[in-house]
């Protein structure tokens, strides 16, 4: 499985942050990615189908790793057009990373992404 692309956005909370912040209680890093593949709405539903560890969710900031295939939940109701103009592709998944171990985050991402 290849990726077509990779973000990585991190929140540090610290004492100076606005007030639109204080609802983040830790550090928060949001991961999004591309799944490089012919359909790419089926391989993000496969994808979050597959994980076992990352719970479907849609918000971030949790205390555990939540998954989200923004294509096939939050902008499901859009077209392509309205997607590209949100920056939403079909292929994008997002993850905010929880307190679980790295080497069990990265086996249920290994695992997850074999299935695709």
């Amino acid at each position: 499985m290849c990726l077509s692309f990779i973000e990585i956005f991190v929140i540090i909370k610290k004492p100076s942050f606005s007030e639109g912040l204080t609802y983040l209680h830790w550090n928060t890093i949001i991961i999004s990615f591309g799944l490089k593949a012919d359909d790419a709405i089926a391989a993000g539903a496969r994808f979050q189908d597959a994980l076992a560890l990352f719970t479907r969710l849609v918000n971030i900031g949790d205390a555990k790793s939540l998954a989200c295939h923004p294509a096939t939940t939050t902008h499901r109701q859009l077209n392509a057009e309205e997607m590209k103009k949100a920056g939403v592709s079909p292929d994008m998944v997002r993850l905010s990373i929880g307190i679980e171990h790295i080497d069990d985050l990265i086996a249920d991402l290994d695992q997850a992404l074999g299935q695709v």
